[in-house]
């Protein structure tokens, strides 16, 4: 997943949902005890190695924050999307 994302936005938290409802969370500090993964436009979101599978349909959610003091807080970002596998090549679809 790529996200429209702004200066200055880092990942705060990651969560994936697949179609039995089982739930992936990722929740990251936003303070100075590790080092922020910044979100950049057009640049995938890390999954931690989430085992995405062909036929499988998921929901994924993801909050940034901002390092700005001018722009406190974050966004949240979401969608919705099932895999499939096409001539050997795993590809992706809008869910629905």
């Amino acid at each position: 997943m790529s996200i429209p994302a702004g200066k200055n936005e880092y990942l705060n938290g990651l969560q994936i949902v697949d179609a039995e409802g089982r739930i992936f969370r990722k929740y990251l500090a936003a303070d100075a005890s590790v080092a922020p993964i910044p979100v950049l436009s057009g640049r995938c979101i890390p999954d931690f190695g989430y085992p995405f599978k062909a036929g499988g349909q998921y929901g994924i959610q993801v909050e940034t924050f901002f390092t700005d003091a001018r722009r406190p807080g974050g966004n949240s970002y979401s969608a919705s999307f099932r895999l499939y596998r096409e001539q050997g090549v795993l590809k992706v679809a809008r869910a629905g």
